[in-house]
C-alpha cells in the first residue's frame, strides 16, 4: 500500500509542531539560539550516521552535494531568525507569520515546478496574507523586531524549502537528509563558536526536553521530503500549514499561553481556512 503524500505531509506538520514548541519553550529558559540548534543538528547527524553514513554521498556528483549544501546555508539563516524570533514572539504568532511563506512557495510552484494556481489557490494566499497582516501589525499597528526577524525566516525557508523540492527530484530522502544536518552542524559550530559547556548549560536550562526535538526533527523533515517525492510543490507546502492550529493548541495546553488569545485564534483560522483552499479542498 502506497501511502498518499499528503498523509506524509500531515505526519511532518504533527512532529514539527512538537519541535516549534519545545524550542519555544528552550527560548522561554533562557537558553541562547546556537547552542540549542547545534545540538539539536549534531545529535540529528550521531543518530542518522550508523544508518545512513557514507552511503548518503554514493552515487551522488559534486553538484547535487554543493545544493544540498546551500539548502543547508539557507536553513541555518532562517531557523537561526525564526529561533530568535522566539524571545519576541508567542510560538503560534511565529506560525501565523511564517505562513506567508507559502506566498512565495505558490509563486515558485508555477514559476519552476508548472504547478497550476486555480481561483482557490489565489483565494487561499489571499487569506493566510490577511490573517497574517492581523496577527502581524497587532493593537498597536507596529512591527516589532520578533516579527522582522520572522521575515527573515520566511525569505530563508521559503528559498531553502524550493531547493529541497529541486532535489527531491533526483536525490534519496536520506542523502538530503543527512547530508544537510551534517553541514548545518559545521555551520552552528563555525560560525556560533558553540563550545559543548555552552550546550550542556542550554540542555540544563530547558529541563532535558530539547533532548527529544532531534529525533522529532529528522522524522519530520524526512516525511516531509517524502511528501515532496509524491506530491504539487504547493499543495503539500499548504497541506502544512495545519500547523498553525497544532501549535495554537500545543502552546495553550503545554505553554498555558493565554494571552491575546482571540487574535491568535483569528488569525489561526483565517490562515488554515487559506491553506485548505490552497489546497483545492473549497
Amino acid at each position: 500500500m502506497v501511502m498518499s503524500p499528503y498523509i506524509f505531509a500531515f505526519i511532518s506538520v504533527a512532529l514539527a509542531s512538537l519541535d516549534e514548541i519545545i524550542f519555544k519553550y528552550a527560548v522561554d529558559s533562557k537558553a541562547k539560539p546556537y547552542p540549542i540548534l547545534a545540538f539539536y543538528c549534531l545529535v540529528a547527524t550521531a543518530l542518522m550516521a550508523p544508518f545512513v553514513g557514507l552511503s548518503a554521498f554514493r552515487g551522488i556528483n559534486g553538484y547535487t552535494i554543493g545544493c544540498i549544501a546551500l539548502s543547508a546555508v539557507l536553513w541555518f539563516i532562517g531557523d537561526l531568525y525564526g529561533t530568535k524570533a522566539y524571545e519576541y514572539l508567542d510560538a503560534s504568532v511565529c506560525e501565523v507569520v511564517g505562513s506567508s511563506k507559502l506566498v512565495l512557495i505558490g509563486i515558485a510552484g508555477i514559476l519552476i515546478f508548472n504547478d497550476s494556481l486555480d481561483r482557490n489557490a489565489i483565494l487561499g494566499m489571499c487569506l493566510i496574507v490577511l490573517g497574517v497582516f492581523y496577527q502581524s501589525l497587532g493593537r498597536k499597528f507596529t512591527i516589532n523586531r520578533g516579527i522582522a526577524y520572522m521575515g527573515v525566516y520566511v525569505v530563508f525557508v521559503a528559498s531553502a524549502l524550493i531547493l529541497d523540492k529541486y532535489l527531491s527530484g533526483f536525490a534519496s530522502e536520506d542523502s538530503i537528509v543527512f547530508i544537510c544536518f551534517l553541514f548545518s552542524t559545521v555551520l552552528y559550530f563555525a560560525v556560533g563558536r558553540v563550545t559543548i559547556s555552552e550546550i550542556r548549560s542550554s540542555i540544563k536550562l530547558t529541563k532535558n526536553y530539547i533532548v527529544f526535538a532531534p529525533i522529532l526533527g529528522i522524522m519530520s523533515y524526512y516525511s516531509l521530503i517524502k511528501a515532496f517525492q509524491g506530491g504539487g510543490f504547493a499543495s503539500v507546502s499548504a497541506v502544512q500549514q495545519v500547523q498553525i492550529t497544532f501549535i495554537l493548541a500545543l502552546e495553550i495546553i503545554l505553554l498555558k499561553a493565554v494571552n491575546d488569545l482571540p487574535r491568535k485564534a483569528f488569525s489561526s483560522i483565517v490562515c488554515l481556512i487559506g491553506a485548505i483552499a490552497a489546497c483545492g479542498v473549497l
